[in-house]
């Protein structure tokens, strides 16, 4: 088979065409997955925080508790 330049250019032309295709398609993609990431580390940072406040208003209430229990073993001796 025999290349002339102008061939031999639009071949590289289709090429690079579809190249940049498939590296559209390639970024496309990584910035759904990247986005989806962000969106589930976001919920996790929300989760944690409310765990993170619950966990405080139980050791407020145990801590109330303890002061009962020990308010009440007192008062029954």
């Amino acid at each position: 088979m025999d290349f002339t330049e102008n061939k031999l250019k639009e071949i590289l032309t289709e090429q690079r065409v579809e190249f940049q295709h498939v590296v559209g398609i390639f970024k496309e993609d990584l910035e759904s997955k990247i986005n989806l990431i962000a969106e589930q580390y976001q919920e996790i940072k929300t989760t944690q925080k409310t765990h993170t406040e619950m966990i405080g208003s139980v050791r407020e209430d145990v801590q109330i508790i303890k002061s009962d229990v020990q308010f009440l073993s007192l008062k029954s001796n």
